[in-house]
């Protein structure tokens, strides 16, 4: 019943009656979901809501069920989750203001077919794969910056319309390669602080896996000195630095036949699958713009806040990183 009212409400659509079925099943036994209560939980946070004068968000039914669902039914976890996404919104205007998707150097990524989920979920009832196909990249005019604006962009459309992506989570998949010295110099750890901050705190998501193909030892040594150390370490676990020479290890993680064709997997005609999610991510502008206009005003935010009191500081950088 959740699923068909989402569906309708989003225009969603599955392959069959038995993948809705299965999704549905997914969120009562992994996500604590409880049907009955759907009702009750959803005014809960919406009370909780007229009580935070700070906050200015998204409270329809599927964007509150998507945070319930990343917060595995917690109330308390969820509201705190969407405190903390709205937060960051506000704390991080460059990654979530003016997110255009015709803007200049985005519309230079989406045309060359960089970055897009791929069709086929793992199992009609498992995670949908997100794909970066970094061998795409003109490393002079497509920054890092503008690549992680847009992949954050790309995850808020699969939380709006793709279930499997909020029930059962999701496996990034870099095709990495030679990075030159000049790209490599702009993963900095203020910029993989802001990226890692708002996948593990703010958003309501499942990072099933991570992997890396055809992994440098240049980009090895980022993660290693750099990313892992602001990891939880759930998610560094699940982080899978592929080198060239040992792709079959990857395929313990996610089978080949799921992988994008590039990669000599069978998940999608390329380039279509990239073309159609141009299109998609194009479509949203509107959606994008709007979003400016939520997040959190700090002189309006109760002092008991959690999340301000032990992850900012008063002029809006992070204090501390704490992601267990």
């Amino acid at each position: 019943v959740l699923i068909q009212l989402i569906m309708e409400a989003k225009n969603i659509h599955y392959s069959n009656e038995k993948t809705r079925g299965l999704l549905q099943q997914k969120a009562i036994k992994e996500l604590n979901e409880d049907p009955a209560r759907l009702d009750e939980h959803l005014l809960h946070i919406r009370k909780w809501l007229e009580k935070q004068p700070h906050l200015s968000v998204r409270s329809d039914d599927h964007t509150l069920l998507t945070f319930l669902r990343g917060c595995k039914w917690s109330l308390q976890r969820a509201k705190e989750k969407i405190d903390y996404f709205w937060t960051i919104h506000s704390f991080l205007p460059d990654l979530y203001l003016d997110r255009d998707p015709y803007e200049e150097t985005m519309q230079r990524i989406l045309r060359n077919r960089v970055l897009y989920p791929l069709p086929n979920p793992v199992r009609p009832d498992g995670p949908r794969i997100l794909y970066l196909n970094l061998k795409r990249l003109d490393f002079a005019s497509m920054s890092l910056f503008y690549l992680i604006k847009l992949f954050l962009m790309c995850v808020d459309v699969l939380l709006q319309e793709d279930e499997n992506f909020i029930i059962s989570g999701m496996i990034i998949m870099y095709n990495g390669g030679d990075l030159p010295l000049s790209y490599l110099l702009q993963f900095t750890p203020a910029l993989m602080k802001k990226i890692i901050i708002s996948l593990e705190n703010a958003y309501p998501i499942r990072i099933k896996e991570l992997i890396w193909m055809n992994c440098s030892s240049a980009v090895e040594k980022i993660f290693n000195h750099i990313c892992i150390p602001l990891m939880s370490k759930k998610l560094a676990s699940r982080l899978h630095l592929i080198t060239e020479e040992n792709t079959e290890n990857a395929y313990e993680y996610v089978p080949l036949t799921f992988f994008p064709e590039e990669l000599g997997g069978t998940n999608g005609l390329f380039p279509k699958v990239a073309d159609d999610w141009k299109m998609k991510i194009e479509s949203k502008k509107e959606w994008f713009l709007e979003e400016s206009k939520y997040g959190a005003n700090e002189k309006l935010r109760p002092c008991t806040s959690k999340v301000y009191s032990e992850e900012f500081g008063m002029e809006g950088t992070f204090r501390k990183l704490n992601l267990d």
